[in-house]
């Protein structure tokens, strides 16, 4: 596993963070490499667009990224989800390539280019019991 994996219950792949806590419904992404590492990204309602571009919310300043690299949005059934715009090196959810749109779960690891991002979801904090 790696290091700045985050612990997750019951399965490898669970939505929720370790020790049970519960999400919100507010989502960031966080640079975990490059020249950006640290630079945290809230995402919005609808689409933000990530890449090299100006017009681009999430700027990467990574040559081997596109201009337009890959788009993450909101999906009423699915939460958020990521989608590559075509770009030339792809994008990587855990170290699979991306077709059409992929859902994304409480610490992903994204590769784009040379960059790796993660994805994660607001802890709401535990209430103690009454």
């Amino acid at each position: 596993m790696d290091s700045d994996q985050p612990q997750t219950t019951a399965q490898n792949n669970s939505t929720r963070p370790a020790f049970g806590a519960q999400l919100g419904t507010k989502a960031f992404l966080v640079i975990v490499s490059s020249r950006q590492f640290g630079l945290l990204r809230v995402l919005g309602e609808g689409a933000e667009t990530i890449g090299r571009g100006k017009e681009c919310q999430v700027r990467l300043e990574d040559p081997t990224v596109s201009t337009e690299h890959c788009r993450v949005s909101t999906h009423p059934d699915k939460g958020y989800v990521i989608e590559d715009c075509g770009s030339t090196n792809g994008t990587l959810v855990n170290g699979r390539r991306t077709e059409g749109s992929v859902e994304l779960s409480y610490g992903d690891r994204i590769s784009l280019g040379s960059t790796i991002v993660r994805f994660y979801i607001e802890e709401v904090p535990d209430r103690p019991p009454r």
